[in-house]
């Protein structure tokens, strides 16, 4: 009887240590197709490309030229020009980032609120929503001012390209932010 005790006890803690290592695994790591993008440590060896490096993460690199890897004939000049383009972006961005977040912990505070206010709440999300739209409208001047800055062959080939994201960025599996799996061929994930 004891024996049969013991194999149970001992059944549980194998179990009990195998649930506990999914979970372990389960919880948001440092980029490794765990979630939070940096990938630092994925193993690239066999791909092509730097998509899952913290240098190159997301839709575009730093100096914004891999929006220009697709477009054909590129002239120095151009790329000045889009460089010009994407910093005066981003310098009307940021402080529309920055009231979009400051709107959303607002938010957070009122829905978790001890008496929330209905009313308040849905003065928040209006906030937000006004603040988004400027966002958007801003990233869609800058979409058209680059276009102008292209001839038309270019043009096709750059919005054939951005016809194939469907208006999402680079953001298809979100839950595997460490590797984007876009390697042209040359990545076995």
């Amino acid at each position: 009887m004891k024996a049969h005790n013991l194999k149970a006890v001992i059944g549980i803690i194998f179990v009990s240590m195998l649930m506990m290592t999914n979970l372990t695994m389960a919880q948001r790591g440092n980029g490794n197709g765990n979630g939070n993008g940096n990938g630092n440590s994925y193993n690239n060896s066999n791909c092509n490309s730097k998509l899952g490096t913290q240098q190159n993460r997301g839709y575009r690199a730093q100096d914004g030229t891999r929006m220009l890897n697709n477009i054909p004939n590129i002239t120095d000049a151009q790329k000045e020009k889009f460089t010009k383009l994407q910093l005066d972006m981003r310098k009307d961005m940021l402080p529309l980032r920055n009231q979009l977040n400051e709107d959303r912990a607002k938010l957070n505070t009122l829905k978790t609120a001890e008496k929330a206010d209905i009313n308040e709440i849905n003065k928040q999300i209006d906030k937000i929503n006004t603040t988004k739209t400027k966002m958007m409208k801003r990233g869609a001047k800058m979409q058209q001012d680059f276009r102008g800055l292209l001839t038309e062959d270019q043009r096709v080939a750059y919005d054939s390209r951005r016809g194939h994201r469907n208006g999402k960025g680079n953001r298809g599996n979100r839950g595997n932010r460490g590797h984007r799996g876009n390697c042209g061929g040359g990545c076995n994930r």
